[in-house]
Order: structure tokens, then C-alpha cells, then sequence
């Protein structure tokens, strides 16, 4: 995990998916789905990502160009495994009706898989590190115009700008905001080359969104994970 906080909670919810995913693969024996073993893999080959550079080779002289460069490498590797989650969730009959990756669920999908805790965290650290800083608080209101400006569709950019509006006002972000927030920093980076410093004045804003964005879907995705897997298991049993 990127905050140090959030560790306790990684190491619960992790322990928890690993428990489960034994227990079905178990019951299932050869039978274990292949789109969850494809997603395990993806999703593990995410979490243990570590990344270094050739300084002579790259356009990392400094350290924090190097951290910005990780953070936003892992975000992405993240989303792919969520990517790997959604295709669970298709099979599963989880989504909601013309779902979109950033807005996936119902609210009554969203407490069911208790993702009102990652909702809080995520916000609980924009309050403490976002709105008692008000060149940070400013610095991140243009970044996340800088996304809507570069955004495609018609829910993303409607999506980026209640964002921004409810930072602006510091009103909590819902969890739709908060996953299109990170399929705008993945699809920049993806689609038009984004750089450790595009869109922001101060390397830290962005460095602190992105710790912020890897925790929050990290958790997200374990929730996400072992509701389905328990949920299978029960079926079988």
C-alpha cells in the first residue's frame, strides 16, 4: 500500500481473498474458473510490481520524477486487473444496467460489496492532505480539468466534473467520481502521453492523488474480488 494507514487494512482484506480463493479452488479442483484464475494472475502480478529506471536512459534525473513515474505505472497495471475484475462481474450479473468501467454499480451494489469504507478513506485523505492545502486543493482542481478537457464520451467527462465541483466545495467524492478519476489518469498516460508532470504545477499533487487512487482501488478490488469468490462457494456448497 501507498499510505501507510491503509496498510492494516490491505493486510485483512488480502488475507481474506487468499482464504476464500483456496476454499474454491478446493471445491472446484480442475474446475476453477479460468476468468478468475486470469484475474488472480493479473491482479497479484499488480500488487507486487516494483519498478526501477536507468537514469542514463530515461528522463528520471530525479527522485521524484522517479516516484511519479511508479505510481502512475502501477495505477495502471491496476486497472488492468480491474479490467480482468469487470469481465467477473459481467459473468456474474453484478453491473448495473449500461454500466460504463467508471460507473459500474448501483448504490445498493456498492453496500453490498462495503465499499462505503473505501469511499471513506479515499476521502478522509483529501481532507487531510488536499483541503488544508490550498495550493494542492488548486493544483488538483486543474489537473482534474486538464483530464476532463483530454476525456472522451459522454458519463466521463459529467463524471470528472461533479469531481472537481464537490473538491471545489470539499464534498465527498461518491465512488463513481473516484474510479472515473482513475480511468482519466490511466486513459492519459495510455492515450496521449501523459508525463510525470503534465497537467499540475507541483509534482506532489499529482504523487499524492496517485497514492490515494492505487490504495482506494486496491481495496476496492479485493471487496469486489471476495464477495464474487464467496459467493461462488456458497453455491457450490
Amino acid at each position: 500500500m501507498e499510505i501507510i494507514s491503509n496498510e492494516r487494512l490491505f493486510k485483512f482484506y488480502f488475507e481474506k481473498y487468499l482464504s476464500k480463493l483456496d476454499e474454491l479452488k478446493e471445491l472446484t479442483e480442475e474446475d476453477f474458473p479460468r476468468s478468475l484464475r486470469l484475474f488472480d494472475i493479473r491482479f497479484r502480478l499488480a500488487l507486487s510490481l516494483q519498478i526501477s529506471f536507468d537514469n542514463s536512459i530515461s528522463y528520471t534525473k530525479t527522485e521524484t520524477t522517479r516516484k511519479t513515474y511508479r505510481l502512475i505505472l502501477k495505477l495502471n497495471d491496476l486497472w488492468f486487473a480491474y479490467e480482468g475484475l469487470y469481465k467477473l462481474l459481467q459473468e456474474g450479473n453484478y453491473l448495473r444496467s449500461n454500466p460504463t468501467k467508471s460507473d459500474p454499480f448501483t448504490q445498493e451494489r456498492i453496500e453490498e460489496f462495503e465499499l462505503d469504507e473505501c469511499i471513506d478513506f479515499f476521502n478522509d485523505y483529501l481532507d487531510a492532505h488536499f483541503y488544508t492545502n490550498p495550493r494542492r486543493k488548486n493544483d488538483t482542481e486543474s489537473y482534474i480539468q486538464h483530464l476532463i478537457d483530454h476525456s472522451t464520451g459522454r458519463t466521463q467527462p459529467l463524471l470528472l466534473e461533479n469531481l472537481k465541483n464537490n473538491i471545489q466545495q470539499e464534498f465527498e467524492a461518491p465512488f463513481n467520481q473516484i474510479l472515473a478519476l482513475i480511468y482519466a489518469i490511466r486513459n492519459m498516460y495510455v492515450h496521449n502521453a501523459d508525463s510525470a508532470r503534465t497537467g499540475v504545477k507541483q509534482y506532489q499533487t499529482k504523487i499524492e492523488l496517485l497514492k490515494n487512487c492505487i490504495d482506494f482501488l486496491i481495496i476496492s478490488i479485493l471487496k469486489i474480488s471476495v464477495f464474487i469468490i464467496n459467493e461462488r462457494v456458497e453455491n457450490i456448497e
